[in-house]
């Protein structure tokens, strides 16, 4: 077997500054007409960017098109094969019995689930329920055999802008351990969940998987470094570098969590109000959120 050829400086550079152009373009169509700071918008761009590229030469790459250069970064990398058994036991909850509800009650749901790979739970959900359900998923890469869906390539952090109150169940498992940002991901199910929708949340990990010199080329993180609060797991540990920058977004977001659980009370997001508990799973998330929303808010 041959081995891969790296590709030269001149070609990262070149397909790097390509590959933002695009990545950047996606993050706006899903924005729509809502606002993103500069600084947001090239830090999510960098991350993905730095998620999906990889320094290895494709054969082909003279004669390749922007297009087929794009499908080759953001081609499928592995492999989600979670169906709906693995996804119940994940969820702490029985999703049939929720879906059969709300089916009973509305005739018709939308389902979405977040970092759905090859959408193996959403296939499941098809093959059960037939017509009385609609399928949506979403990743930061594209995969093979999802043409029964309706498939968005987008980031957890900033969904479409039209799916605002669209969703009666929203899962995300084994995923957000990869977002740049779970604060903004977990507002965004908030966002597009119907008032009175389910979301399971899985959560309590974090697990890089990107290029870590392109990230702290394009963020300047070689001399960054983060602090975790006292009152944090990892109390007045300092981390630096890329893993330090994942760390400082993540912190903030269980700090949210945990007060939202300890106030055992419901809270408002988006004009919605919700009631979250929390349960230990055997999974990579191994704390899955059980959020419900309890409908809008009475002004």
């Amino acid at each position: 077997m041959d081995k891969p050829i790296r590709l030269s400086k001149i070609e990262v550079s070149n397909l790097i500054e390509m590959m933002e152009d695009y990545l950047k373009t996606q993050i706006l169509q899903s924005l729509g007409q809502r606002e993103i700071s500069e600084d947001d918008l090239h830090e999510l761009t960098s991350y993905w960017l730095a998620s999906t590229f990889s320094d290895y030469r494709p054969d082909d790459l003279e004669t390749m098109s922007n297009e087929a250069i794009q499908e080759y970064f953001l081609g499928e990398y592995c492999k989600w094969d979670r169906g709906l058994e693995l996804y119940t036991k994940m969820a702490g909850s029985s999703l049939v019995e929720i879906i059969d509800d709300k089916i009973k009650k509305n005739g018709t749901i939308k389902v979405l689930d977040v970092g759905c790979g090859q959408a193996v739970f959403l296939k499941d959900l098809q093959n059960r329920y037939g017509d009385s359900i609609n399928c949506y998923g979403v990743s930061n890469v594209n995969h093979n055999g999802i043409e029964t869906i309706d498939f968005r390539l987008a980031l957890a952090e900033i969904l479409p802008e039209e799916w605002t109150d669209k969703f009666d169940l929203i899962t995300c498992f084994e995923s957000s351990m990869y977002f740049w940002d779970q604060n903004k991901a977990f507002d965004e199910t908030l966002r597009v969940i119907k008032p009175e929708g389910r979301l399971f949340y899985g959560t309590n990990n974090l697990k890089t998987h990107t290029n870590d010199v392109i990230l702290s080329e394009k963020l300047n993180l070689d001399k960054f470094t983060y602090t975790c609060p006292e009152n944090s797991e990892r109390a007045e540990k300092q981390y630096s570098g890329v893993f330090g920058k994942y760390l400082s977004k993540f912190t903030p977001f269980l700090d949210r969590v945990v007060n939202l659980l300890d106030s055992n009370k419901p809270f408002e997001k988006h004009k919605k109000i919700f009631e979250m508990k929390q349960v230990g799973v055997l999974a990579w998330c191994p704390t899955t959120l059980q959020v419900k929303g309890l409908g809008y808010v009475k002004e």
